[in-house]
């Protein structure tokens, strides 16, 4: 009986204490860069986020400024609508003869003081359009 007993095949307690040791120690370190991960993820996702909203923002008024070069577009704070209200822009219009300077600078307004702070991702981008006659 004795024989027959070393002579079966199988992992004894002291080699599975040892594998969940060594995977343990390979894993943890591993396992403690999802937060991080998960934190630049969701930042850039609002920076991708804004740079969409002040392309987008950009194109309409600079739509609006070829169709009407009289008036001014300046603008100051304004939340986007709808899910998107957490996003504050601003338009500086600038008419120098006939050219218009159009700048739009657009943040994720953490804090809700309609200003950028140091910690809040922003964009800003300018264009120029030209009086058409």
């Amino acid at each position: 009986m004795v024989n027959r007993l070393s002579q079966q095949n199988g992992f004894t307690l002291l080699e599975l204490l040892l594998a969940i040791a060594i995977l343990s120690i390979a894993i943890i370190p591993i396992m403690s860069i999802f937060p991080q991960v998960l934190l630049m993820s969701s930042k850039m996702e609002r920076e991708s986020r804004i740079t969409f909203l002040a392309q987008k923002k950009l194109e309409e008024v600079k739509s609006q400024a070829i169709s009407d070069f009289s008036q001014n577009y300046s603008s100051s704070a304004t939340a986007f609508s709808g899910s998107d209200s957490m996003f504050k822009y601003v338009i500086s219009d600038v008419v120098d003869n006939t050219i218009r300077s159009i700048r739009v600078t657009v943040w994720h307004d953490k804090d809700g003081s309609d200003t950028i702070n140091g910690d809040e991702e922003w964009i800003e981008l300018n264009t120029k359009v030209a009086e058409r006659n």
